[in-house]
């Protein structure tokens, strides 16, 4: 199994409550992290016409043996469809959350020899500690830009 380190903890999120075109949002979450150069899996999408859900997972290689991971899920409750100037808009109660890690060994090259995966936790731990701590700090800088950038479409002031 591979190693995780968390640059932002789970369930980071942002909501709000009105008038909002669903479809801009869910292209603006999609478009943002295909920019970024992020490979993006979707892994759930449901909805009715008072609900919707959809959960993605972003994936960056940082290098060889360590990969970016993105997490988001987009929900929305309590939809009512209205037209304005001919825009189809929703109102409702819209939320995006998120969670970012840092991911070694995702190809369990390691794992599944415990003397090669102890001399490369080692080696992990005191000689690339630093290599490590710059791509979770990277990470941690993509993931409050994303968030940034979400808030902004919501209209809410950015951190």
């Amino acid at each position: 199994m591979a190693e995780i380190d968390y640059a932002v903890p789970p369930e980071i999120t942002v909501s709000y409550e009105g008038d909002l075109d669903l479809k801009e949002l869910y292209i603006l979450v999609k478009s943002w992290l295909k920019d970024r150069g992020f490979f993006l899996i979707e892994k759930q999408h449901e909805g009715t016409p008072e609900k919707f859900k959809s959960k993605w997972e972003a994936q960056r290689k940082a290098d060889d043996y360590a990969k970016y991971v993105i997490k988001v899920t987009l929900e929305a409750n309590n939809l009512k469809q209205i037209s304005i100037k001919n825009k189809n808009l929703y109102n409702g109660e819209f939320s995006v959350a998120f969670e970012s890690f840092v991911q070694k060994d995702y190809e369990d090259r390691f794992e599944k020899k415990p003397l090669l995966k102890f001399f490369r936790s080692v080696y992990d731990k005191y000689i690339e500690r630093s290599r490590y701590e710059n791509y979770e700090n990277e990470l941690k800088e993509i993931t409050k830009n994303f968030y940034n950038e979400i808030k902004a479409y919501f209209g809410l002031k950015r951190d």
